[in-house]
């Protein structure tokens, strides 16, 4: 009797490892396409007010704005001077000249300093609960 529920409970170990292992493989193709995400730190250094015809335009585009952005070691980037349109509800809506900026651009590839994002909290979760069953299978197992 005892034989035949180590030997229940060794089955169910390898289901819960075969499991474990689907699952990560599983997500490993949707990591692989995560985008690239890069924190981008900066200051205003131009407002450029709108065009004339923007007047007309509802909701107006509003000024747009002239960054000059370093990189995560505070270095000035190559290309520093990039323009914003910051009409609307935007991250850059009532800058003026001087003021900190930052906010994270997803690329679709790699840039120096970006780093690829994707959310393992779920699988996580299902992997802490699956190694806990494992856990305890191999407790019941060495006290029997």
């Amino acid at each position: 009797m005892m034989f035949a529920l180590k030997f229940i409970l060794l089955l169910a170990a390898c289901g819960v490892t075969a499991l474990l292992c689907a699952m990560l493989l599983w997500n490993v193709p949707a990591a692989w396409r995560a985008p690239y995400l890069w924190p981008a730190k900066g200051s205003v250094i131009e407002v450029i007010p709108p065009p004339p015809e923007d007047a007309e335009r509802v909701p107006s585009s509003g000024p747009r704005i002239v960054v000059a952005f370093t990189d995560h070691a505070g270095r000035p980037q190559q290309q520093t001077y990039s323009s914003f349109n910051s009409g609307g509800a935007t991250e850059f809506a009532g800058k003026k000249v001087g003021d900190p900026v930052n906010f994270t651009l997803q690329l679709d590839s790699p840039a120096p300093g970006a780093r690829k994002h994707f959310d393992w909290q779920n699988a996580g979760k299902a992997h802490l609960a699956l190694g806990g069953m494992l856990i305890v299978i191999g407790a019941l197992l060495f006290i029997l």
